[in-house]
């Protein structure tokens, strides 16, 4: 999936939770903190209040992969001396 789809796909996820109230997610969903919650050394993000499911997750995961691949790519290129 390129770019330009995961941001299309992101806007229609965008659109669809814009008519989803918070707590009903959470009614669906008991456990949705534990989904979505990830520790970063001794930082704890919560995105379990936001309007967020498993796939807008997954696709904001993909979109960030693009900058690392492309980042490795080039250092892979990069010889010292």
């Amino acid at each position: 999936m390129n770019d330009a789809t995961l941001w299309g796909a992101l806007e229609a996820h965008a659109a669809r939770m814009a008519r989803t109230d918070l707590r009903r997610l959470f009614a669906r969903d008991p456990a949705r903190f534990g989904a979505l919650y990830f520790r970063l050394d001794d930082l704890l993000i919560d995105v379990s209040k936001e309007k967020w499911d498993a796939a807008v997750l997954a696709d904001l995961l993909r979109l960030a992969e693009g900058p690392r691949e492309v980042i490795d790519r080039r250092l892979s290129d990069f010889h010292l001396g």
